[in-house]
C-alpha cells in the first residue's frame, strides 16, 4: 500500500490525493468521487514531486498548488494534468499555505515568507518574520489578515523544540507583526476560525514530565490574547477539521505503544468535548466533502507490538444529521502484512576502530546473555551519524560469552561512548569516557538490549 502524504477537496465535490512510494519511487496523485466511490490516477507530475512535501492548496481559480524543495506546480482539475510555475524565491515544503482574499498564496516557513500569484505566475517575497521553524499553522482572520502560530525547531543530532510564537501577517503592507505568545510551546495540527472570528489551534505540547500531550488554545483577533482549553488526558492529537455543522473532528492517539486510534468532537458553541465513534485506523487525511461526511484515506495500521505499516484504505466519517451516501459494495481489505522483527544492525563495520593519542584504557567485562554476537565500539554521535574515535578489543563478544573487554578512549573527559549494536538512525550510547572507573559490567540481555549493570 502507498503512504498518503495530502489531500484536498477539489470546487466538483471529488478528492485529489498525493500519495508516496515506501520503497522511494515517484510520487503520484489520485483523484477520488464521491459519486461512485471511485478512485482514478491523474496525468503524471513533474519530478520535483518526488521531493514535494507541502500541503495540497486549492486556489481561487479551482487549480491546485503543491510546493516543495525543487520548485512548485499546479494541477488542473479541468484536464488533469500538471504544469511548474515559475521560479520560487526560496525552496519549500513544511511551511504554512494560506490563500489571500486577493487569490494570492501566503507561503511563510522559518524567518522569511514568499507570496505566489497565480494571475501572473510570480513568486515574491515579503517583509523579514520571526523563525517558526517548521510545521507552524496559520489561517485567514476575518479581516484579511494571515496568524501564524507555533512550529518546531530543529538541532542535530535529535533535538526537537516546540515554539510559542505567534505573528499576524498584514498583505496590504505586506509586513509582520508580533502578537502575544501562546499558552504553550505547541507543534500545531491546524488552525481552524471560529465563527466569532477567534483561532482554534490544535496541536501538541510538552508536560512537565516531557511527555507528548495535546494543546488546544483560543486566540481573539480583537484582543491579541490567547486562551487555553481543556482537553482530555493522554491524548495526543494529530488532526483536526471543521465539519458542516461548526463542530470541530480532532483525532489522535491515545497510547503511542499500542497506538490506540481515537476521535473526540469539539463544540465551538458551548466550548465542549464528546467522544466520536471509533476509527477503524490511525493517522491518514481527513477531507470535509460537500454532503457533509468526511473522507479518511491512507493512514496507518499497527499489531499489538506497536509496529504500524502504510494503509491505502479509505472509509467515511458521517457526522449526526448527515446521511450515508449510496455506495456500491466493496469487497473487504486485505488485512495488513507487518514485518517481522529485524535484528539490531551495526551501523560501523566490526573493526577495532582508531587508537586515539594519549588513549585512557579500561577494562570491563562484557556479559552476552543473548544469541547473537555483540559488537562494541567507541564512538562520537556526529551530525550524519556516528563516528569511531576509539577500540574495543576484542570487539565481537560471542553469543553467551562473557569476556574482559579493553576499551580505549579519547584523552579528552567527554570524548566517546561505549555502543553496542545500536540500530541505525537509533543513539544507544551506553558509558561515557568521563566514567571511566567506575566498577560493574555491560550486560547484554537475552532480547538483545543493552545496559550497564553495577556491582
Amino acid at each position: 500500500s502507498m503512504p498518503l502524504v495530502a489531500a484536498t477537496l477539489l470546487g466538483d465535490g471529488r478528492v485529489l490525493v498525493l500519495v508516496g512510494d515506501p520503497n522511494g519511487g515517484p510520487r503520484r496523485a489520485e483523484v477520488y468521487d464521491p459519486a461512485s466511490g471511485t478512485w482514478t490516477a491523474t496525468g503524471p507530475m513533474d519530478p520535483g514531486a518526488e521531493e514535494a512535501d507541502g500541503p495540497l492548496t486549492v486556489l481561487r481559480d479551482g487549480r491546485v498548488l503543491l510546493a516543495g524543495r525543487d520548485g512548485a506546480q499546479v494541477y488542473d482539475p479541468a484536464g488533469g494534468t500538471w504544469s511548474v510555475t515559475g521560479p520560487m524565491v526560496r525552496d519549500a515544503g513544511l511551511d504554512t499555505y494560506t490563500v489571500l482574499r486577493d487569490g494570492r498564496v501566503l507561503v511563510a516557513g522559518g524567518d522569511s515568507a514568499q507570496v505566489y500569484d497565480p494571475a501572473s505566475d510570480i513568486w515574491s517575497a515579503t517583509g523579514k518574520k520571526n523563525d517558526h521553524g517548521y510545521a507552524a499553522a496559520a489561517t485567514l482572520l476575518s479581516d484579511g489578515k494571515v496568524l501564524v502560530a507555533g512550529g518546531m525547531t530543529f538541532s542535530p543530532p535529535d533535538n526537537y523544540d516546540r515554539l510559542d510564537l505567534a505573528e499576524v501577517y498584514d498583505p496590504v503592507t505586506g509586513s509582520w507583526s508580533a502578537v502575544a505568545d501562546m499558552p504553550a510551546k505547541t507543534r500545531p495540527v491546524a488552525a481552524i476560525l471560529q465563527p466569532d472570528g477567534q483561532v482554534l489551534v490544535v496541536g501538541s505540547t510538552f508536560s512537565p514530565t516531557s511527555s507528548v500531550i495535546s494543546a488546544v488554545e483560543l486566540f481573539d483577533p480583537a484582543t491579541e490574547r490567547w486562551t487555553a482549553l481543556p482537553v482530555r488526558p493522554g491524548i495526543e492529537y494529530g488532526d483536526a477539521i471543521p465539519l458542516s455543522d461548526g463542530a470541530v473532528l480532532v483525532r489522535g492517539v491515545e497510547d503511542t505503544e499500542q497506538r490506540a486510534c481515537t476521535a473526540d468532537l469539539y463544540g465551538p458553541q458551548t466550548g465542549s468535548w464528546t467522544t466520536a465513534s471509533a476509527m477503524p485506523w490511525c493517522g491518514g487525511s481527513s477531507t470535509l466533502l460537500l454532503d457533509g461526511t468526511v473522507l479518511m484515506a491512507g493512514g496507518r495500521d499497527c499489531n499489538g507490538d506497536g509496529v504500524c505499516v502504510s494503509s491505502g484504505a479509505a472509509s467515511l466519517y458521517v457526522p449526526a444529521g448527515v446521511s450515508l451516501p449510496r455506495l456500491p459494495a466493496f469487497p473487504s481489505p486485505a488485512p495488513p502484512v507487518f514485518p517481522g522483527p529485524t535484528p539490531a544492525a551495526t551501523p560501523l563495520p566490526p573493526a577495532d576502530g582508531p587508537v586515539p593519542p594519549n588513549a585512557r584504557r579500561w577494562t570491563v567485562m562484557v556479559d552476552n546473555r543473548s544469541s547473537e554476537p555483540a559488537t562494541l565500539f567507541v564512538a562520537e554521535e556526529a551530525w550524519d551519524g556516528l563516528r569511531l574515535v576509539g577500540s574495543a578489543t576484542p570487539n565481537v563478544v560471542p553469543a553467551g560469552a562473557s569476556v574482559k573487554v579493553i576499551f580505549l578512549f579519547p584523552a579528552k573527559p567527554d570524548g566517546g561512548w561505549i555502543y553496542v549494536n545500536p540500530r541505525p538512525g537509533d543513539g544507544g550510547g551506553l558509558v561515557n569516557a568521563d566514567q571511566i572507573g567506575i566498577p560493574g559490567k555491560i550486560l547484554i540481555r537475552a532480547e538483545g538490549d543493552a545496559g550497564w549493570l553495577s556491582p
